[in-house]
């Protein structure tokens, strides 16, 4: 399951701002692995998604790394230990929160 835990979705970054990547635990990983390929089967993708999940659930920048992929945003890929089905979801569930919220605000 996708973090819980990764800031919210921001604006542009500098290059400076992107150096965390340089330490991720990804880095020089093939990444083949992090990328879904066309026509890949269901079961492979499973496969590919849970070790690219693995190496980034040890990895120190992981926090900024989902951050990336939400204030970007990246559409594609694993990044920060998130698939994007799961980010896409992760902005539904925040939209929706929004949404709640305000009503709230509304009727009070």
């Amino acid at each position: 399951m996708c973090s819980s835990d990764l800031p919210p979705a921001g604006g542009a970054v500098s290059a400076a701002e992107l150096k965390w990547q340089d330490r991720a635990a990804c880095h020089g990983q093939p990444i083949a692995l992090f990328f879904q390929p066309e026509r890949e089967a269901p079961d492979v993708k499973t496969a590919r998604e849970d070790a690219a999940k693995a190496i980034c659930a040890g990895c120190e920048v992981r926090a900024q790394c989902g951050g990336h992929a939400l204030g970007w945003p990246e559409r594609y890929g694993t990044w920060g230990g998130c698939t994007e089905d799961e980010r896409q979801r992760a902005k539904v569930r925040a939209q929706r929160l929004a949404l709640k919220e305000q009503r709230q605000e509304l009727v009070a």
